[in-house]
């Protein structure tokens, strides 16, 4: 019987994550931490990080933005008005969301709106005076310069 000389590959043990570490890089990627950085917290390297903390890091923001949308839901129908400021700031920021509602007014093709005020009203000698100050200059916003000096 021949006995096998097991060889000593001595340096560091292998890596080994703690749940407790796979919750740690989960919300850290899911606030926004860099890998590098993540990886400078632990201690080790990128391709550590990567090899044993891909799903943490892939789906941690993810997974947050989900937490955080369940209690938001829950606080919503619910009698209580905790922190729902703050989650939805969150989930504005973080989450993508938006606010429902946007209101842009323009003219025809986006341009601006055209204003046509009823002149009918006026007499012939205050429009004859209106007519005069539009024709007097080429930019209306040099008169109003002008007027505030």
């Amino acid at each position: 019987m021949s006995e096998e000389k097991v060889k000593n590959k001595g340096g560091r043990p292998p890596y080994s994550p703690t749940d407790q570490q796979r919750t740690e890089v989960r919300n850290m990627a899911a606030f926004g931490i860099t890998n590098e950085q993540i990886g400078k917290i632990l201690e080790i390297s990128q391709d550590t990080l990567r090899k044993y903390y891909e799903k943490e890091l892939e789906t941690g923001r993810s997974q947050v933005i989900y937490d955080i949308a369940k209690n938001v839901a829950m606080v919503a129908k619910s009698d209580r008005p905790n922190n729902m400021v703050a989650a939805a700031l969150f989930l504005k920021t973080q989450g993508g969301w938006k606010d429902a509602s946007k209101v842009e007014i323009s003219g025809p093709n986006g341009g601006p709106i055209g204003i046509k005020p009823d002149l009918s009203s006026l007499d012939t000698e205050t429009l004859l005076r209106l007519k005069q100050a539009l024709d007097s200059t080429d930019d209306p916003e040099e008169d109003y310069d002008e007027a505030e000096a």
